[in-house]
């Protein structure tokens, strides 16, 4: 196992992917004790985490010069669930496409304004796309961090609406936690404590 620097976007099933390797098996080796202990998912990890993975071995495969080589590879897919809502009420029923991940394609809200589907797991970005009404909505892939991280905290405010530059900080940020915690029946402090963050993971999501 080697020493690997987690950088924004990596989440351990797309470096498993490339590695050819079992993402539980990874998460489980006893090198990676630690990190398992400060993260509640191996796909939701923070710049900077150190996780060790399996030294990387190349395997050759065979050509032949002068002649023509066919090789196939096996594409692994993630699920994405993203839920719509404008202005605090879900985008309930509402006909979509995403955008961004190869064919465009074509989904409608559930009654709670929620879409699913699957893409690549080396895709950063997908666009889903609402004709009425009108929208874009740019979602990067595996961006999240940890809940129990300021930036990861900043960034589920700014998804839920109460922060509209999610890289803003001071009083913004104490101001959009006091408006979340007033709409989650918490005590309005502006501090970040333990039934702040549940109350945004049970929202957010993930």
């Amino acid at each position: 196992m080697v020493p690997y620097v987690i950088r924004q976007g990596d989440f351990l099933t797309k470096l498993a992917q490339r590695l050819g390797v079992d993402a539980e098996t990874v998460w489980n080796d006893p090198k990676n004790a630690d990190l398992k202990k400060r993260r509640k998912s191996f796909d939701v990890l923070c710049p900077g985490d150190l996780i060790y993975l399996p030294d990387p071995k190349r395997t050759w495969m065979p050509l032949k010069i002068g002649t023509v080589n066919q090789f196939t590879g096996t594409v692994a897919f993630v699920e994405v669930q993203i839920k719509l809502a404008q202005e605090g009420a879900p985008l309930a029923n509402t006909a979509c496409h995403v955008e961004g991940i190869g064919d465009p394609i074509d989904l409608t809200t559930g009654g709670d304004g929620l879409v699913t589907f699957k893409v690549p797991v080396e895709c950063t970005t997908a666009v889903i796309v609402l004709d009425d009404p009108p929208a874009r909505y740019a979602v990067r892939l595996g961006h999240m961090d940890p809940e129990d991280e300021t930036s990861g905290v900043r960034s589920r405010l700014g998804n839920l609406g109460y922060l509209d530059d999610a890289e803003a900080g001071g009083d913004s940020v104490a101001s959009s936690v006091q408006a979340f915690q007033s709409d989650s029946g918490l005590e309005t402090t502006g501090v970040v404590d333990d039934a702040t963050r549940k109350a945004l993971v049970d929202r957010h999501g993930h």
